[in-house]
């Protein structure tokens, strides 16, 4: 099991990212529309067993959300919730 921290843009839109795991570095789609907390399985990258089989990688998600904006960052989010405000969800 690892974490993967994630921005609101990857989240929403997806995107591919490199995951540590123990048999090294995979990318790993992340689909659109991920929930925040969710789990992601690799098959077959986790820790070889006593069988000689490989287990499964588990990745958890997290959202980075940002803490400081730049001025431009911060105009795109307010025209995301005037959107919001048009709409009755953000999605």
């Amino acid at each position: 099991f690892t974490e993967e921290s994630l921005t609101i843009p990857q989240i929403v839109l997806g995107d591919v990212v490199e995951v540590k795991t123990v048999e090294g570095k995979v990318k790993l789609k992340i689909p659109p529309g991920t929930e925040p907390g969710a789990l992601i399985r690799i098959k077959d990258k986790g820790i070889l067993s006593l069988r000689g089989k490989y287990g499964d990688h588990f990745i958890r998600v997290k959202v980075e959300v940002p803490k400081k904006l730049s001025s431009e960052e911060n105009k795109l989010y307010e025209g995301l919730m005037s959107l919001k405000d048009k709409k009755k969800g953000w999605f």
